[in-house]
């Protein structure tokens, strides 16, 4: 991740957290996993949409397009089910209290 990206995320992070925060869940550790489980979540999600862009350009008549697809594939691989799986499945847990402390403030 380029520095500029890195702060980027880190200030989605915080933005993410100061509003979990706000909505009323105080406990900074369970803001703090929803914040960086969203953020982590889009930015895996945006290697997925450039994979996957890179992958569908890819001319599989060409000597080497098959290995570089396969190669391709398999980064879109690790990016869903070790990156974004890990994160979507910590959310589902957490997200209810968040949709709860909402609901009670309506």
């Amino acid at each position: 991740m380029s520095n500029d990206r890195t702060q980027q995320h880190l200030q989605l992070v915080r933005s993410i957290c100061e509003w979990v925060e706000k909505i009323g869940l105080q406990d900074e550790q369970f803001a703090s996993s929803v914040a960086v489980d969203l953020a982590d979540l889009l930015y895996a999600a945006s290697e997925v949409r450039g994979l996957l862009e890179r992958l569908l350009a890819t001319d599989l008549n060409a000597g080497t397009g098959l290995d570089e697809a396969l190669q391709l594939a398999a980064s879109i691989e690790v990016e869903l089910f070790h990156e974004l799986k890990p994160h979507l499945e910590d959310l589902e847990r957490n997200w209810e209290r968040v949709l709860e402390q909402l609901d009670r403030d309506t």
